[in-house]
């Protein structure tokens, strides 16, 4: 018998099953990294955004147009002051 040749008692593993694996686990990660990229941070009325407007901590903003819907969407970020420290914050649309 040939050294080349395995045991042939021992079944070898599906190849298919390891790239399944590999795909599928994938998909999950980019799932998660997409949904992590496109959320956008804390929820704001539209009160609150003007109250930020008028005193100029708006740092940048975004208007999406949707032209089948009369509201338009406004996602950015702003400076957001805590214990004299400012940091950027995002903020996205509080429909409610």
């Amino acid at each position: 018998m040939s050294a080349k040749m395995g045991d042939p008692g021992r079944a070898r593993r599906p190849l298919w099953f390891v790239w399944a694996a590999v795909v599928f686990g994938g998909i999950i990660l980019l799932m998660q990294f997409n949904e992590r990229a496109n959320s956008w941070g804390e929820p704001i009325s539209q009160y609150r955004f003007g109250e930020l407007v008028d005193s100029d901590q708006i740092l940048q903003a975004t208007i999406n147009y949707d032209p089948q819907c009369p509201l338009n969407e406004v996602v950015g970020k702003y400076a957001k002051i805590q214990t004299g420290v400012k940091r950027r914050c995002r903020f996205a649309p509080g429909y409610g």
